[in-house]
């Protein structure tokens, strides 16, 4: 008895390990751009200076931060890798960034 609930363990883990190799996980410029976009916000808002980047989207959008924080760009960033279409929404005033998973 015990020795048959240690093989089908054994049978699920190898089948979990193996499927497990099979997932994709993303790590795309959707996934890194909230990262990115929150460090050079807090860089503008700690040297009290304007800072930018380039968003790794489908048109590669220049996003700058006056002193204060502030996004100089605001407006839809889109990204795809493909298979799914992500939008990112900068907010008009402070920058505050909304994540929509629309298709």
């Amino acid at each position: 008895m015990l020795l048959q609930l240690l093989i089908s363990l054994s049978v699920l883990s190898v089948l979990g390990l193996l499927g497990l190799q099979s997932v994709r996980f993303s790590r795309g410029a959707f996934s890194l751009f909230p990262d990115r976009y929150l460090e050079m916000q807090s860089e503008a808002i700690l040297h009290a200076d304007s800072r930018s980047f380039t968003a790794q989207d489908d048109v590669r959008t220049r996003i700058g931060f006056n002193r204060y924080g502030n996004a100089a760009h605001v407006g839809t960033i889109t990204f795809s890798d493909g298979r799914k279409i992500y939008t990112a929404v900068i907010e008009l005033g402070g920058g505050r960034l909304v994540f929509r998973d629309d298709r």
